[in-house]
């Protein structure tokens, strides 16, 4: 899980290419990157529902809880930069799981709940 945040926080900070509205053409690699960090978040999810099926999963472990979070939230922002109606499915199947393993690792003493409480409020506003 290390790794795969390790993954996530490098390319996260290229998101925001995607989203770039001003007419001028965006850098090709900057793209990459940006669409790499969505592969890559979409990996770690369906990686980490597989390691909750075998209760892999530890709601103690905060590096696994808020690498779940981060991918979850760069699909969240892909959502938001499409348009309504063309928004993709396996995107937001994602970010549904992604929200089922967070409330599932939920206890007092971890994170998830904060994270949920995040997911929500993005979900309000994009909405």
């Amino acid at each position: 899980m290390a790794y795969y945040f390790g993954q996530i926080v490098l390319y996260r900070p290229f998101l925001h290419y995607l989203a770039k509205k001003d007419g001028k053409p965006s850098d090709g690699r900057q793209q990459q990157c940006a669409l790499y960090c969505l592969k890559a978040a979409s990996s770690i999810i369906s990686r980490s529902e597989v390691m909750f099926d075998r209760g892999y999963l530890c709601p103690a472990s905060w590096v696994s809880l808020y690498t779940i979070f981060l991918s979850a939230l760069c699909l969240v922002f892909l959502l938001a930069t499409t348009e309504k109606g063309s928004a993709p499915v396996e995107a937001q199947k994602r970010v549904e799981a992604a929200v089922k393993i967070l409330s599932s690792l939920r206890c007092l003493d971890t994170g998830a709940e904060k994270c949920l409480s995040i997911l929500k409020v993005c979900e309000n506003v994009f909405d």
